[in-house]
């Protein structure tokens, strides 16, 4: 929990936000889990909704989704850290 606090801005509105450093996700005070892509791909997502609403205006009653859970064994373990020193030899 504390090397977490080193990524995020000491902010009122970062207040219950956390960093998952072993699965590279940042989880919301509700629970929901962005990695870096869906975060890259954000203002995309944002243009396609804003582009509904002008076309079609608000929906009544939308589900929400509910967040979604990892299940784990999908990431590499990290290859071990050599000095470039010792890689010369």
């Amino acid at each position: 929990m504390t090397k977490a606090r080193g990524y995020l801005p000491n902010d009122w509105r970062w207040a219950g936000f956390r960093v998952d450093e072993d699965n590279a996700w940042l989880i919301t005070p509700e629970g929901h889990k962005f990695n870096p892509k869906d975060l890259d791909a954000f203002p995309l997502w944002r243009g396609e909704y804003m582009e509904l609403l002008r076309r079609h205006g608000h929906i009544q009653g939308q589900k929400t989704q509910p967040p979604r859970e990892f299940r784990g064994g999908r990431r590499c373990a990290p290859a071990p850290w050599i000095p470039i020193k010792y890689k010369l030899k």
